[in-house]
């Protein structure tokens, strides 16, 4: 018996060739979108995800240091004695500074709580960029207040040690990995 061709004519094996190109360029698109959801999904090791949230926050603290030494320059502007009149009575007087005091210690906490759920309940860590801002948010309120020179040290601290609570968790969740031979606990 003669061997015979899967595809008998040219257009058959036109129409294969293009069904199957179609099915990979459309198979990588959609890999390459939902990547991060399939790989938990298939049980690969998380560790790439993990160094993405470390290199993310790392990058989130170098900012925060940059905008720190502009903040530390600034310190002692008072912005309310170069502004005009008419702008002055739009603002309204500077908020006092236990109401900033108040509002940084209510963003430690709101902070604080979502990272100690996530580390007890054994989920991956979270960093997101908008933190970033938030944390700067600090210097421009003291600011605006006239006390950023009393209060620079204080924010300085706090963004810093959040930032490292940060780091420490991401480093618990890697050694989480590792001792599970590459899988998530």
């Amino acid at each position: 018996m003669k061997n015979q061709a899967p595809y008998q004519n040219k257009k058959s094996v036109g129409k294969y060739f293009l069904d199957t190109s179609i099915a990979v360029l459309a198979q990588g698109w959609a890999g390459s979108l939902f990547a991060p959801a399939r790989q938990k999904e298939d049980g690969l090791p998380v560790n790439d995800e993990l160094r993405a949230i470390s290199w993310r926050g790392l990058w989130s603290l170098q900012l925060f240091l940059t905008i720190s030494i502009a903040a530390f320059l600034v310190r002692d502007f008072n912005l309310y004695a170069t502004l005009p009149e008419p702008v002055l009575q739009v603002l309204g007087c500077p908020p006092p500074p236990t109401l900033v005091h108040m509002a940084l210690a209510g963003y430690v906490v709101t902070v604080l709580i979502p990272l100690t759920i996530h580390l007890l309940n054994g989920d991956l860590p979270v960093s997101h960029w908008r933190h970033l801002g938030y944390r700067a948010a600090f210097y421009a309120f003291y600011l605006f207040s006239g006390t950023l020179a009393a209060n620079f040290f204080l924010v300085f601290a706090t963004g810093i040690f959040l930032y490292l609570l940060e780091q420490a968790s991401v480093c618990v969740a890697i050694a989480k990995v590792k001792d599970n031979d590459g899988q998530f606990a």
